[in-house]
C-alpha cells in the first residue's frame, strides 16, 4: 500500500468544522469524516493527493500522532473510491 499513489476520484470540495471534514462533488458524491482535530490535517493531505507522491511520503510528512488516523482515513477512502490510485504520468 506504501507504493501507491493517491488522488482524489473527482473535483472535490472541502469543507470543514471542528472535528469534521466533508468532501463534496455535487449532489451525488458526499462524504462527512470525522475525529479529533482532523480538519487541522486532513485537507491539507488531501490536497496532496494528486497521484505524484507516494503513500508512503504523504503519511510521511504529518508527526507521528497523526499518521494512524491518517492511513485508516487513506485506507476507508480508497474503499469508498474517493481516493483512486494516479496514473503513471502524474509520477513524473
Amino acid at each position: 500500500m506504501n507504493n501507491r499513489r493517491p488522488r482524489l476520484a473527482y473535483p472535490f470540495t472541502i469543507l470543514t468544522q471542528p472535528n469534521t471534514v466533508r468532501l463534496v462533488a455535487g449532489e451525488d458524491y458526499r462524504y462527512t469524516l470525522t475525529g479529533v482535530g482532523l480538519e487541522r490535517w486532513l485537507p491539507d493531505l488531501l490536497g496532496l493527493c494528486t497521484g505524484k507522491d507516494t503513500l508512503a511520503a504523504l503519511v510521511g510528512s504529518l508527526s507521528e500522532e497523526q499518521r494512524r488516523p491518517a492511513r485508516e482515513v487513506i485506507e476507508r477512502l480508497y474503499g469508498e473510491r474517493v481516493l483512486v490510485d494516479g496514473p503513471v504520468v502524474a509520477a513524473h
